[in-house]
């Protein structure tokens, strides 16, 4: 008799407080690391009990969130207006975001794409640690342009970049002249305004259907 492997289907759905402490609770070291250098609170239970909390009363209030799961919830990502067309994202994920983020990726270039165009969004920004190099090829995937460097941002001194999604030409960091800039100015520019055409640059992640 031949065995068939059931594979798991990945679900995506609006976040709320209980998702988002989960997430939070079980976040993978580095997202804890890039977040808690940004806060004043120390990364502990109740450090990210208090994200989980910000993060579902800001959605609330005024932003969009969702959830990506399989057997649990294991990314919480989304988006929130900081002020009238300017919006700042955020995903973390516990150390299965490899197995969901396929998923999320086809889900952030439409879905949320479409969903921060009809709210007005004109711009969407993130701000990454110069260390997380992962994070920084998702961001050029999902079409974000890497705009500025802000040295000693983090509490620990660390550096950290910004990548922003426009509905106006994006900015790219063209008064440096080294070619690797130029090569990521001209290389990363999806706009909010632009249909989402980048499927073939997501990420490979093992598991994710």
């Amino acid at each position: 008799m031949a065995v068939v492997e059931a594979v798991a289907k990945v679900w995506i759905r609006p976040l709320g407080f209980a998702e988002a402490t989960q997430v939070a609770l079980n976040m993978r070291a580095a997202d804890a690391a890039e977040i808690f250098a940004c806060r004043f609170d120390d990364d502990s239970a109740g450090g990210r009990a208090g994200l989980a909390l910000e993060v579902a009363a800001a959605v609330t209030a005024r932003g969009l969130g969702w959830v990506a799961g399989l057997d649990r919830p294991i990314a919480a990502f989304g988006a929130v207006e900081q002020w009238p067309g300017h919006w700042g994202a955020f995903q973390f994920g516990t150390p299965d975001w490899p197995r969901v983020v396929r998923s999320v990726t086809r889900f952030a270039r439409t879905t949320a794409r479409a969903a921060l165009l009809a709210r007005g969004a004109r711009r969407c920004e993130v701000r990454s640690a110069i260390w997380r190099t992962d994070a920084h090829r998702w961001l050029a995937a999902l079409g974000a342009a890497r705009e500025a460097t802000h040295r000693d941002h983090g509490r620990d001194g660390s550096a950290y970049l910004t990548f922003a999604w426009t509905a106006g030409p994006p900015i790219g960091p063209a008064s440096d002249p080294s070619p690797s800039h130029q090569e990521e100015a001209t290389h990363v520019r999806l706009q909010l305004s632009q249909p989402a055409a980048l499927a073939a640059a997501a990420p490979a992640a093992a598991g994710d259907r």
